[in-house]
């Protein structure tokens, strides 16, 4: 699981993201998840994250993709997303 912000920003990973990934928190927190996407599937993602900030209806919430791990190797993943927002009180 990670926390993505609206700039692409990540700020919040889980250990099994770490274990996955190969990355530590602390290599990821603050760093946008466009560095751990090849090109073949960036833009794509990026146009979905767009969308989704517009209109979360107007994305899909589960695809495919690949990304890079630390050590270099591409993975495939299934990712589902959920939208969260936070409302002043």
């Amino acid at each position: 699981m990670a926390l993505i912000e609206p700039d692409t920003t990540m700020s919040m990973v889980n250990e099994e993201y770490c274990k996955l990934s190969g990355y530590t928190k602390q290599e990821v927190i603050g760093t946008s998840w466009t560095k751990q996407i090849p090109p073949q599937d960036l833009e794509l993602m990026k146009e979905y994250n767009r969308r989704r900030l517009i209109n979360p209806k107007d994305a899909p919430d589960k695809y495919e993709f690949t990304f890079y791990q630390k050590n270099g190797n591409i993975r495939h993943a299934l990712m589902s997303i959920t939208m969260l927002s936070i409302e002043k009180l």
